[in-house]
């Protein structure tokens, strides 16, 4: 029926939408609650009421922004004589059951995405959409989702029918001829009170500054500031990061002249050189053999897998066990928390930019392990479980310096388990013969794991040890790599390699008491091999994947150019070492953990297994701590900006 242009009635829609929305993602925020509180964390009921409430304020900026477009289009149809409200109505539930629905799905799927990162959905997550084939398999062959993914079904069912009803009540309006007077006197006030409060929630804020990161803080327990965050503000705002490409605001007002000669000062380093500054160049050792080396980038290995225990057994009995043998770090972090920025950091000596991916489209060019093995004759090989196009891989691996790459395609299909391919001892077994097959030239070949990465696909013998997919997977890939190094060992050309062993990056476990999660960047580091017998050595220094290209050519005693932010651990102590994760900079030494929250803008010291923030303690530590990892990544960003890093 054509009725009159009274948008009292779409106005009213509109608002009974917003609150079922609302109602339904203050639900979702209760169960991410309930589901990832700490353990041993004080529960203090008027801190998490007043965290929801302030949920509330960044769920309903979310929503406002989608509410424009029904406003606009309701105020546009308040000019016209008459409309039909029962199709409008039906245009705007159509709307809302997708845009709210994604909403909820994403909602209810940073509930998992959190207990894994420790922090909220950020805009990088939304890029494996690229690579759907693989991020389908993980999101639907790992069992551990599917009570996640029933309730996110769930809950957009729920609200589709919810808004459905709404709809239907709605569209039977009917109201009465009314002069062009009478609805500008209905409908303008109706527009700019409709105008009016959605500007508010876009704003959500009296203060003087809109909605940000940082008004979700209110107290100095961790978990409970970020209750108030949620995944849609944390993509927009992430998003803004990436592509204003203004970094993080304490690192981009920098000047880059003073952060060059305090790394300069801090790394001992003497260049001239304009164009290449970060350039040092080591002379080689004369009539030095030439070993092969293998680069094992372990999936998700965090130093704490090494101290857990089940009924006195140790979860990782292989990699306790070769501290002992092997040239051991004590104090070694990854780079950043992803898998690309471990594979850039531990061969070519770079950190990421925070949340943006080490390995774009199209691929810096940068010097490294590869490029200057190859350089003195080695020939160079990558052995990878599943897809290599995955993050841009295979172009990233090619492009900078590997002839080969053994992937997906060259494994038998009935060896294929899940979407990440074959198992990593497969993927060592296979490894292991083609490298058998090498009889000139010596090889750096690189493993990349994943078998410890949801979704799991773990021998049955494995499953019967414990009761936790995550402690079995991670039993099962430190017997991967112990019965590869032994098998390896065992070959001619394993008796003359030298082997390093570090994760890609760590993973949350158990409790974390800072504001960064500061075990998914604490990681075990391994220099292994035959020619290293009798001269096995544990290291109580600073270390970093950064530092592994630097220190493995001076293990060599090649002749090479460092052009990275590493040093050669052997010859060299770190007063610090800088790290990121997609929200923090983190810095420490082997007392205290600087870290600086660049979404929040707050700054946290503590001394390393206490988690109370002792900046006002130690303020001229915190403002060390932070001089250097600013400066550090200041040129680290700069220098893959102006292509220093280039060969």
């Amino acid at each position: 029926m054509i009725q009159n242009a009274n948008i009292t009635i779409l106005f009213k829609y509109l608002i009974k939408v917003h609150i079922v929305a609302l109602i339904l993602l203050t639900a979702i925020r209760i169960a991410f609650v309930i589901i990832n509180f700490p353990d041993n964390t004080p529960f203090i009921i008027t801190d998490i009421l007043h965290a929801l409430a302030i949920g509330i304020k960044f769920d309903n900026h979310g929503l406002s922004y989608i509410q424009i477009l029904p406003i606009v289009v309701s105020a546009t149809a308040a000019f016209f004589k008459t409309i039909n409200f029962k199709k409008i109505i039906n245009a705007f539930r159509i709307y809302y059951s997708i845009v709210i629905s994604i909403v909820l799905f994403l909602s209810v799927s940073n509930i998992k995405y959190y207990s894994f990162f420790g922090w909220h959905i950020n805009y990088e997550a939304l890029g494996y959409l690229k690579f759907f084939d693989t991020t389908a398999g993980m999101l639907f062959q790992d069992s551990q989702n599917y009570p996640y993914l029933i309730l996110a079904i769930t809950i957009c069912i729920l609200f589709i029918i919810a808004i459905k009803k709404i709809a239907k009540q709605s569209a039977d309006y009917q109201s009465e001829n009314t002069t062009i007077k009478q609805r500008i006197i209905v409908n303008v006030p109706m527009i700019v009170l409709a105008a009016g409060i959605c500007f508010l929630g876009l704003r959500s804020s009296f203060q003087r500054y809109p909605l940000r990161v940082s008004f979700a803080s209110f107290t100095d327990i961790p978990f409970y500031n970020r209750i108030g965050n949620c995944a849609i503000f944390n993509i927009y705002e992430t998003y803004k990061q990436t592509k204003n490409d203004v970094d993080i605001v304490l690192i981009n007002n920098t000047d880059v002249d003073s952060a060059l000669n305090f790394v300069k000062t801090e790394l001992s380093i003497s260049n001239a050189d304009s164009l290449k500054p970060l350039n040092r160049f080591t002379e080689s050792e004369v009539n030095r053999p030439s070993p092969n080396v293998v680069l094992v980038l372990m999936e998700s290995m965090t130093l704490r897998n090494l101290e857990y225990e089940t009924n006195g057994i140790p979860l990782t009995p292989f990699m306790r066990s070769l501290r002992d043998s092997s040239l051991y770090f004590e104090h070694f972090y990854s780079a950043g928390i992803h898998t690309n920025n471990g594979i850039v950091a531990s061969m070519y000596g770079y950190s990421p930019n925070f949340s943006k991916p080490c390995m774009n489209q199209p691929s810096d060019r940068y010097t490294g392990l590869p490029a200057e093995l190859k350089r003195h004759g080695y020939q160079t090989y990558a052995f990878i479980t599943g897809d290599p196009h995955f993050d841009n891989m295979n172009s990233f691996l090619r492009e900078n310096n590997f002839d080969v790459i053994y992937s997906l395609a060259d494994y038998p299909k009935e060896k294929i388990v899940n979407r990440f391919g074959v198992r990593d001892d497969y993927m060592f077994e296979y490894g292991t013969e083609k490298l058998q097959t090498i009889n000139d030239n010596p090889f750096f070949a690189f493993f990349l794991t994943c078998s410890n990465h949801s979704p799991y696909s773990i021998p049955d013998k494995y499953v019967s040890r414990y009761d936790n997919a995550d402690d079995q997977a991670i039993n099962y890939a430190d017997d991967a790599t112990k019965i590869f190094l032994e098998n390896a060992i065992k070959t001619e050309w394993g008796k003359n390699t030298i082997f390093i062993f570090v994760a890609d990056h760590g993973k949350p476990r158990g409790e974390n008491i800072y504001d960064m999660v500061y075990y998914y960047n604490r990681i075990p580091c391994y220099i292994y091999s035959k020619l290293l017998e009798g001269k096995t050595q544990k290291f109580d220094k600073l270390g970093g994947q950064i530092d592994i290209f630097p220190t493995v050519m001076g293990l060599l005693g090649f002749d090479y150019t460092n052009n990275t932010l590493g040093v050669d651990l052997l010859k060299q102590d770190r007063r610090y070492i800088h790290f990121v994760s997609d929200e923090h900079l983190g810095c420490a030494d082997k007392e205290f953990f600087y870290c600086y929250n660049i979404g929040s803008q707050q700054e946290f010291l503590y001394k390393i297994g206490n988690g109370e923030n002792l900046i006002n303690q130690y303020p001229e530590k915190a403002a060390e701590m932070k001089e250097y990892a600013v400066n550090m990544m200041k040129i680290n960003n700069t220098a893959v900006k102006q292509r220093w890093i280039n060969p």
